[in-house]
Order: structure tokens, then sequence, then C-alpha cells
């Protein structure tokens, strides 16, 4: 009789029942044995690997410009600045929008990353790089700390805009910066564009005609603004026969950006007709308009020096002091409109200041 094979003995119970192996020696090798060419054809086809680049990390240390260290965080190579400033406001409280870093004399921006402001020192922590940045905190400016004690007034109405406090600081930065990318630098190409005289005379009827009109004084200085920032783009043999047309098109933007409110759809029409005298069509006007804006790349309602010392006279512990202070500077700005050395010499924030 054939011999018999051993059987194998019975699985426990509650396990599943193990892989039955080759009855036969010369099967076992001969699976094997294609299994092993398979894999080995597999891995010729496939491309070598790379391998990955070690990802860097490394150790922020932030002191203040007393020496005492803020905080030491451990943070990836490609984190940027203002990821690391929140991080340095979760830990110590320091909101991110007063943090400065300075490293080697330069302010580091916020869209940088730690890999790209520093010489990664990589013998110090194995894969690891140290930086040293100098923190500097902005102090809170006066006009945030009076807007948060509206928060404690007992009318709701008033308290309610305390809320804002943490966010004045931020909007006036980003007013000023927006305030120098289009501030015309300098009055002499405007000047050769324009014409001071012609431009003196072109401020003195606005001055008259949007006091009659009872315009509020910041559509008088935005559309100053506005025409010196389009001539300022013209040559000095460009042609200024158009001058009307041009200033009826920054009117005509003005009164859109104050709301409808306050310019609502017809009233709008009716005041450039009594600005011109009819003697302009609605269609040239709104032509002009296009043309200005065109030439602007669409950059209209920037802050203009008188928004500036409206907000810092927000800033005076007493409202009358404050209000004062408004009138006075709004008067000596609309003086400043008829040099335009004076009006772009610096920036807007300083000269409303001043």
């Amino acid at each position: 009789p054939p011999p018999t094979s051993p059987s194998l003995p019975p699985a426990p119970r509650g396990r599943p029942d193990p892989i039955p192996m080759c009855t036969t020696e010369v099967g076992s090798v001969q699976r094997l044995g294609t299994c092993g060419k398979q894999h080995a054809r597999k891995e010729a086809s496939q491309p070598p690997v790379t391998p990955t680049p070690t990802e860097v990390f490394l150790l922020l240390q932030a002191y203040m410009m007393s020496g005492r260290l803020v905080c030491e965080l451990r943070c990836r190579g490609t984190t940027t600045m203002e990821a690391a400033k929140m991080r340095i406001a979760r830990h110590c409280g320091i909101p991110a929008h007063n943090q400065r870093f300075l490293h080697d004399g330069e302010v580091l921006e916020d869209a940088r990353t730690l890999e790209s402001c520093t010489m990664l020192d990589t013998t110090l922590f194995g894969v690891d790089g140290m930086m040293v940045v100098q923190l500097v905190v902005n102090g809170t400016s006066n006009i945030a700390r009076n807007v948060r004690e509206l928060g404690r007034s007992d009318d709701p109405d008033i308290a309610i805009d305390g809320v804002l406090g943490d966010l004045v600081d931020t909007v006036l930065r980003a007013e000023h910066q927006l305030s120098e990318l289009v501030r015309p630098k300098g009055g002499t190409q405007l000047s050769a564009a324009l014409g001071r005289g012609k431009r003196a005379e072109l401020v003195h009827w606005m001055v008259q005609a949007f006091t009659a009109l009872r315009f509020d004084d910041a559509i008088l200085h935005s559309i100053v603004l506005t025409l010196d920032r389009y001539y300022t783009t013209c040559s000095a043999s460009s042609d200024t026969s158009n001058v009307q047309s041009v200033l009826l098109g920054a009117v005509c933007t003005e009164m859109k950006l104050a709301g409808a409110d306050e310019f609502p759809p017809g009233h709008w029409q009716r005041v450039l007709c009594h600005i011109c005298h009819g003697q302009v069509e609605l269609s040239s006007i709104l032509k002009s308009e296009y043309e200005v804006l065109a030439r602007l790349n669409f950059q209209v309602g920037t802050p203009t020096p008188l928004t500036f010392a409206r907000q810092l006279g927000r800033g005076a512990p007493d409202v009358e002091v404050g209000r004062g202070a408004i009138d006075l500077a709004s008067f000596l700005l609309e003086l400043a409109l008829f040099d335009p050395a004076l009006q772009y010499c610096r920036a807007h924030v300083l000269l409303a200041g001043g």
C-alpha cells in the first residue's frame, strides 16, 4: 500500500486553521523559485527610490531688549514669522500684531521663513539649528486705549465699540502702508505735468465749490489726492486741456464711494450737472472717470492726511480737546493742499501729526 503522510494536529478552538504546507518538497521548491524570480523582475522594473531629505528644525529663542528670555520654541524651518508670533502670543500673551522680530539688525517680515533668515548651525542639536531673535513689543496706542474704555460705558450701543480696541493699531498700520504705497513722492513731477499755478487755482475753486455744496472735507482731500496721483503718471508734455473732465470724473468716483445714503442714485448725477453748469455730458464724465481709474489701477479711496488727523484726534483724553485739535489740523491740512512739495514730502501720518 502507498505510504501515508502524517496528519497535521488539529488547530485549537478559537483560532484560524494553520495554512497547509506543500506535501512534496519538490513542489515547495518550485513555488519558492517562481515567486523569487517574479519578485526580482518587479524590483528591476521599478525606478530607484530617492530618499526624502531630513526635515530641518530650529530652536527659536526670543529675547526682549532688556535681555530677558521670553520663550524658547522648537519650530520647523518652514515656519513663517507670522506663525511664530502666533505661538508666542499663545505662550506669553503678547498680541501678535504688537511683536517685531529683529535678527542681525534686520526687521524680519511676517512672510519670511525661519530657515531663510539664518545660516543653520546643525552641529548644535544634531539635525536642529539655533536662531536667536530680538523681540520688540509695540505699546498700545492712545487711540486703542480710548476705544477700549468705551467698553465700560453703561450705554450698550457705545460699549459694543470697545471690542474694536484690539484692531485699531492693526488698522492704522495697514492704512499707513497703503498710504505710502500710493503717495506721490515729492511734487516736482506733479508740478511739471500740471503746473503749480494751475493746480493752485484748481484747488481754490474746489474749496469754494465744495463748501457751497456742503461736502465733507474728506471728499476734498480725496479728490485732490486722486488728481495728483493721476497727473504724476503723466509726462510734462501731456495735454492738460481735459482737466475739467478729469476733475468731474474724480468727483463722480468720490460720491460713489461715499455711499448711497449720502449720494443716492439720481442725486449725484444732478450734483455733477450743477458743478459743470450742464456744459459736460454725463457720458463724457463717466468716460473720463474710467480713464482715471484705469491709470490708477482702480486703487481709490486711499487714506489722506485728514484721515490720519481725525484718527489721531480720537486719541485725546478729552472729547472737546480732541475736536478742537481736529478742527485746527483740518485747517492746516487744507492750507497744505496748495503746496504739493509740502503735501507729499513726508508720510501722510507725519503730516497729520505735525
